[in-house]
């Protein structure tokens, strides 16, 4: 066996070699890459998309906090949430994704459904793994999910689903409206490609929102104590920010081009 040089591997694909899938006759791809992620980049800064991320990610901190409570009635109904009963986690799913609709009615529909989708994703995704069924769930299944929203290792995995998701959305929407102003087309004309595109940058997100499931569960515990079980909209509101901005400079140091 001759010398060689091992060269260490990154832990997860650039943004550009994401975006590299998009390459054809009229795509220049690191054009495409360069735009859309400096597009990405702004939005993850802009005080309108920081406020829609904060309120969804609300949603996830009451419901961690009313985890870690007997009763959990009196934290949905802050939150505009009165569920019939007997209920079930598909209706508690909806009623949230209306909490944000109704809270920015007039905003942006594009990232005001960017972060219900993302907020319900993650809220199914903990139900999936927390419930023994969702077809067969019942009102007390929605007692599991809350108490167990209110361990920090769930709390932790709800953070990482939720940003990771919402920069993907992101992502998505910025990639397929550059794209269509420079060369006429959308990203996701063909199904395939359009699944397999979505699939890595959903992939690529994940793996780099690690840096925030890293501190949440700390946070969790520590602003819980901190705030006697009642965190607010504005501490809330500053892990959001804090979150975004790790992940914005997680895409810098993964952009894929010098």
């Amino acid at each position: 066996m001759g010398h060689s040089t091992l060269k260490n591997l990154p832990r997860y694909p650039s943004y550009l070699e994401v975006i590299a899938q998009l390459e054809g006759d009229s795509v220049d791809v690191a054009q495409i890459a360069k735009a859309s992620l400096q597009a990405v980049k702004r939005q993850m800064t802009s005080e309108h998309t920081v406020d829609i991320a904060a309120d969804a990610f609300y949603v996830l901190v009451k419901l961690a906090c009313a985890g870690r409570k007997k009763e959990y009635d009196n934290v949905l109904e802050e939150l505009g949430i009165k569920l019939d009963k007997p209920s079930s986690p598909f209706l508690l799913t909806a009623e949230i994704g209306e909490y944000v609709r109704k809270r920015y009615r007039g905003s942006s529909a594009s990232f005001r459904e960017i972060a219900v989708e993302a907020l319900q994703n993650t809220v199914t995704n903990i139900m999936v793994e927390t419930l023994p069924s969702l077809f067969e769930a019942s009102t007390n299944d929605i007692a599991l999910f809350i108490k167990s929203m209110g361990k920090e290792r769930t709390f932790e995995q709800a953070t990482r689903s939720f940003f990771a998701s919402f920069v993907a959305k992101t992502i998505s929407f910025v990639v397929d409206h550059e794209l269509g102003n420079v060369v006429g087309l959308s990203a996701f004309g063909d199904n395939n490609d359009a699944a397999y595109l979505l699939h890595n940058i959903d992939t690529y997100t994940h793996d780099i929102a690690i840096v925030v499931e890293e501190f949440s569960g700390g946070w969790l515990g520590k602003t819980y104590q901190q705030m006697d079980g009642n965190i607010g909209r504005e501490e809330s509101k500053k892990f959001a920010t804090y979150a975004l901005k790790k992940l914005r400079k997680a895409l810098e140091k993964t952009e894929g081009w010098k």
